[in-house]
Formats: C-alpha cells, sequence, structure tokens
C-alpha cells in the first residue's frame, strides 16, 4: 500500500470442484457450480507489527454458482446456501474467474509466433476494473504440439474502480489441452498503481495469480440428480452480502454496492459506491443496553439527534417506527436536511434507533444528499429492514 498506509502482504488459496451447467450459442460456458473444497485467505500487516487476519467460508455456503453476464463477461458468484459475507466473496470471486479463460484464446485460427488483441471483457478479468480506459493485451501463440498450446500474455490495462484510477501491467502464460479441448492453466503477474478512491487508499501492488484445472468424473454432489432443483438463474436475495453488526449480536444483509471502510470502536463505517459515484456514507454504532424489552424514548432520541447536528439542521423531514424483519426488534428513524451548501446541494440524514428483545441497541446513520437520493432511493430501509438480532 502507498503512501501513509501500512503495507501489507496477502494470500489466498481456493480448490473447487466444478461443473458447467449452461454455455452460449457459441459454445462458451456461462453458468457452473461448484463445490468449495478449501479456501483460505490471509492478510499479514508488516513493518514488526504482527498483525495477521486469517479468512474463511462457513461450510453451510460452500455450494457456488457463478453467472457470466453480459458482454463485458462479468462473473457473480453466489451460494446456494444463503448470502455471503464480503470477506467470502472476495475469497470465490476474483480475477480471471475460469468462466472467462475461453475469452484469452484467438477466433480465428493462428499459427506459431502470430498475436492477436485481447478484448474489453478479459481486460476486466485481468485488472477487475469496472471501466476500461486503455487496453494493450495481446496473446502470442508461443509453442504447440499435439496435446498442448502455450500462449503468452502482455499488456497494460488502464481503467476505474470504486473511484479510483489506476493502471496494470500483466505478464503470464495460459496453456491450452487441446486433446480435452480446454484451459488447463493460467499463471499471471500483475503490477498495479492506483490512486486513491472512495472505498481504499492509493496502491501500488505487485501480485501472482494462478489457475490450474484438471478433468474429473463427475462427483455425486455435482451429479444431474443432485443439481436439479438448483436454479441457475440469478437471484438478487443470493447477491445479498452479510454485515456482522458491531458488538456481534446483530446482522444485517447490503447489496454488493456496499463497501465497509472502517470497523473499529464499537463502529462500522461503509460508503455506498455506485460507478465513478459515492453515493452515500453508512454508520452503524452499538448502543448501550436499555434492558430486556426495552430501548431509548423515540421523542428524546429525536431530541439527540437535533442536537447532535447543531445549526446543521434545516428541518426533521419525518420520524417514526419503520418495519423489517420480525427478528429486527423496535426500528426508529429519523430524517432530516441540512442547510443549502454553497455548490446549491443539500446534505441529507437519516438517524435509526434499533433495539434487539434483550435491550442491545445499534444507532444507524446514514449520510447522503439531495442530488444522491434518486441514486440512493430506499437503500436506508433495505438495509435496516433486514436486520435481525442473535444470540
Amino acid at each position: 500500500a502507498a503512501g501513509q498506509e501500512l503495507p501489507f502482504r496477502s494470500s489466498a488459496r481456493t480448490r473447487w470442484l466444478e461443473r458447467v451447467r449452461q454455455v452460449d450459442e457459441s459454445g462458451q460456458p456461462t453458468v457452473a457450480v461448484r463445490r468449495l473444497e478449501s479456501a483460505e485467505g490471509k492478510v499479514d500487516a508488516f513493518r514488526g507489527l504482527g498483525q495477521t487476519a486469517v479468512l474463511g467460508v462457513r461450510p453451510e455456503v460452500g455450494l457456488l454458482i457463478g453467472n457470466r453476464r453480459g458482454a463485458d463477461a462479468t462473473v457473480v458468484v453466489t451460494s446456494a446456501g444463503g448470502p455471503l459475507t464480503r470477506e467470502e466473496l472476495d475469497l470465490v470471486q476474483g480475477a480471471c474467474d475460469p468462466l472467462t479463460l475461453s475469452r484469452f484464446l484467438p477466433t480465428n485460427p493462428v499459427k506459431l509466433g502470430d498475436r492477436w488483441e485481447l478484448g474489453q471483457d478479459v481486460a476486466r478479468a485481468v485488472s477487475e476494473y469496472e471501466q476500461i480506459k486503455a487496453n494493450s493485451l495481446r496473446g502470442r501463440l508461443a509453442a504447440l504440439d499435439d496435446t498442448a498450446a502455450r500462449i503468452e500474455l502482455t499488456g497494460e490495462i488502464k481503467g476505474t474502480v470504486r473511484g479510483a484510477e489506476g493502471s496494470v501491467l500483466a505478464t503470464g502464460e495460459l496453456i491450452f489441452d487441446r486433446v480435452g479441448k480446454r484451459v488447463r492453466r493460467l499463471r499471471l503477474e500483475r503490477q498495479e498503481t492506483r490512486t486513491r478512491g472512495h472505498v481504499e487508499s492509493a496502491l501500488d501492488v505487485k501480485s501472482s495469480l494462478e489457475i490450474t484445472r484438471e478433468g474429473i468424473e463427475v462427483p455425486g454432489e455435482l451429479s444431474d440428480a443432485a443439481l436439479a432443483d438448483l436454479p441457475l438463474e440469478p437471484e438478487p436475495a443470493r447477491e445479498l452480502l452479510i454485515l456482522g453488526g458491531p458488538g456481534g449480536k446483530s446482522r444485517l444483509l447490503h447489496d454488493r454496492n456496499w463497501h465497509v471502510t472502517s470497523s473499529e470502536g464499537g463502529r462500522i463505517v461503509l460508503r455506498r459506491v455506485e460507478g465513478p459515484n459515492l453515493v452515500a456514507r453508512f454508520d452503524v454504532v452499538a448502543g448501550p443496553n436499555a434492558g430486556a424489552g426495552r430501548h431509548q424514548d423515540p421523542e428524546q432520541f429525536r431530541v439527540d439527534v437535533e442536537k447532535a447536528l447543531g445549526a446543521n439542521v434545516g428541518r426533521v423531514t419525518g420520524s417514526g417506527e419503520v418495519g423489517g424483519s420480525a427478528a429486527g426488534g423496535f426500528r426508529y428513524k429519523v430524517g432530516l436536511e441540512g442547510l443549502e451548501q454553497e455548490n446549491g446541494d443539500v446534505p441529507i440524514w437519516y438517524y435509526y434507533l434499533a433495539a434487539g428483545p434483550q435491550g442491545d441497541q445499534l444507532i444507524a446513520i446514514f449520510t447522503l444528499s439531495r442530488a444522491s437520493e434518486p441514486a440512493f432511493g430506499d437503500q436506508d430501509l433495505r438495509v435496516i429492514g433486514s436486520l435481525e438480532w442473535v444470540d
């Protein structure tokens, strides 16, 4: 990590059994079902601090579905067992998903030494950028025999992701199994620089990626009978992510445009990014326990909110209880508008008081503006409506 941020080293290793379930009109795979066998990620902080985080995937969400969508071949991974956490998603969905590997191959006949351009879809797969601004990726048939072809990959990708500008230099090789008619291995070295964005600090990163594939007999857990009732089409509910509330006694669900930017001291902060735009901020804070079956007085909560915002408040736009999951207990919302800013925009806040049956409380704050309100929609109600208290 660049600048004043802490340098780090991270690694991840994931292994699964995969069966392709749908292909497009050209025969390229679009949907695959995967039975996760193992997944582990590790992040080490440097400078002698000895800080290490080890990540994994819960067994109950280990049956995965990969969907390749649209002309840009974006792959979205979900679990048949329910929503994933962001950490789990990062382990099972990443650069150069196997569903994209056929896109690295030439579309026309080539001979030894020939080169060809790799499209925007491959550039997205390699870089994970949302928008590609320049792409010089090329493939070259470097070796060929009766059993395999070796393809060299080189080039640079420039683009944007979550509001940050970035550049990736990529080199590597791909081995195509001519007998099995599939990509057998991909090795890729990437060197990336990225400006500070809405979610992450500036980056200066070197990374190595290796994907290996072996043909096997169809395992029982991926047989036609085992997968007969498994829906393969995308389901919005499956794409949601789990956020554990501060204190560990609650959980919320949110879509993939929310990103955690900090989590410490009983407060979790998320930012909502859509394309290049920062849409909103979401703070969730653990409140004091009010006692079983109790919560802070809503009127006092509204007064406290107005006092906290002070002279920034223009008016209260509404207040009252809101609904949601039955396991979410009491939820009370206060909406406020601020004073018009020099740029003509108006800040908006949605404050929530939530309480569980044992008196545990959460304070949730959504911060946006009148300009971003159309893009934000009812995200606050969706997130708070999903709240559940856990033992």
